[in-house]
């Protein structure tokens, strides 16, 4: 219906356009009479898309709006109308102009992008957003290299061995590159010292075995960017970290006695967790990743895999 009365508007248009100009090449316009003259000349008809008409004097004629000035308020405002909207201009002159329409295009694509943003901006609310405790995971990592320890003066012993750290992490998505996630991790490290004391000439061989235990929540953000499916990430979290330790010590008196002491202790506190690392996806599910900082230890290599 709206095609059918716009074609009626644009008849219309051109039929009068060219009895006017019949009427201009019959007779001469400084022969007409001087209130035509007036009618004819003092104002130009700019017909709009929906079919409205409106008469005015045209200000302006850009690429995006028109600006005119109302024929009934010659002192009044200029008034502003979206070129869009705009179907053709009778000037008062006799001149007609059709508004191409490739004007509009780059409205449209204004429009779109607009658009776009608005949606792209509407799904950051928490209520909004569709990945929301979605796109699970889990990670298995092994770490070397102990970042934390509880022994007492730990720089006077000697560190004999240590088994590589277990870590084990589960994530989810809250935001697009935001996770939550908690982990877990333990190892173990020993350590010795030998000592002699010659005020009471008595030597000590100390063993201590200190077991670790950690458990921190953290948020992981992703990087936008990614290089060949590898994806750089930054953890930053906070827990609570446990050390076990026992001690045997050995003394050996002046008089070849031996004597066995045993004994133990338990501590725990806050612990920060911050690393940097990244991701790298084969395609599918699984994954690798790789990432250094502090935590139960200071490098750390581990398997991932994603589940839905």
């Amino acid at each position: 219906m709206k095609y059918i009365y716009l074609s009626i508007i644009t008849i219309a248009f051109v039929l009068t356009s060219g009895k006017t100009h019949a009427q201009t090449s019959q007779k001469p316009l400084d022969s007409l009479p001087a209130a035509v003259k007036t009618s004819n000349s003092g104002f130009d008809v700019i017909i709009l898309h929906n079919g409205e008409i409106l008469h005015g004097l045209v200000k302006e004629l850009g690429l995006q709006v028109i600006k005119y000035q109302r024929t009934d308020i010659p002192d009044g405002p200029v008034y502003t109308i979206p070129r869009i909207d705009v179907y053709a201009i009778s000037y008062r002159n006799q001149v007609k102009e059709y508004m191409s329409p490739v004007m509009v295009e780059p409205n449209n694509q204004l429009r779109n992008k607009v658009d776009a943003r608005r949606d792209r901006w509407n799904d950051y609310p928490i209520n909004r957003e569709v990945l929301l405790f979605k796109e699970n995971s889990f990670r298995i990592g092994v770490g070397f290299i102990s970042g934390y320890t509880k022994v007492a003066k730990a720089d006077n012993y000697a560190k004999t061995s240590a088994s590589p750290v277990i870590a084990l992490a589960y994530d989810t998505r809250y935001r697009t590159d935001l996770r939550l996630g908690l982990q877990m991790a333990f190892g173990s490290q020993k350590f010795s010292k030998q000592e002699f004391s010659t005020y009471d000439s008595i030597q000590s061989v100390s063993n201590l075995k200190e077991n670790i235990f950690t458990f921190s929540l953290y948020g992981k953000y992703s990087s936008k960017a990614s290089y060949a499916n590898l994806r750089p990430y930054v953890i930053l979290g906070l827990g609570i970290n446990t050390s076990n330790v026992r001690t045997e010590s050995e003394l050996k008196l002046t008089s070849n006695q031996t004597l066995l002491v045993s004994s133990g202790s338990r501590s725990a506190g806050l612990g920060i967790l911050a690393r940097v690392g990244a991701d790298y996806f084969f395609g599918g599910p699984y994954g690798l990743f790789a990432d250094v900082g502090a935590g139960a230890s200071l490098i750390q290599l581990g398997a991932i895999i994603n589940l839905q």
